[in-house]
């Protein structure tokens, strides 16, 4: 058996893993969003809508899939945005 030349490196664990830094998006523009989305504001839901869905369309088409099926997959994605609402934690960006 050979080595392996140009192998990617094993992560690091422990002492010697590096921090990463945890972003709360509760004191930002999409946590503000969010808040009124989860106080029943349609306006802001489509505001969300409206500010992402060009990066969701982008992803799922990515994917080769028909226009009408990215539209359908976009649009189930979102329903689900929409009633999970109440579980949202703020750490993490909803579109990332």
């Amino acid at each position: 058996m050979g080595t392996l030349t140009g192998a990617l490196p094993l992560p690091t664990f422990g002492s010697r893993a590096t921090a990463r830094t945890r972003v709360e998006y509760q004191n930002t523009q999409e946590g503000a969003l969010v808040r009124r989305a989860q106080a029943g504001d349609d306006a802001a839901f489509r505001e969300i809508v409206d500010r992402d869905q060009s990066k969701v369309f982008s992803i799922i088409h990515g994917i080769g899939r028909e226009l009408n099926d990215v539209e359908d997959i976009a649009h189930q994605g979102f329903n689900k945005v929409y009633f999970s609402f109440g579980n949202y934690d703020y750490l993490c960006s909803l579109c990332t």
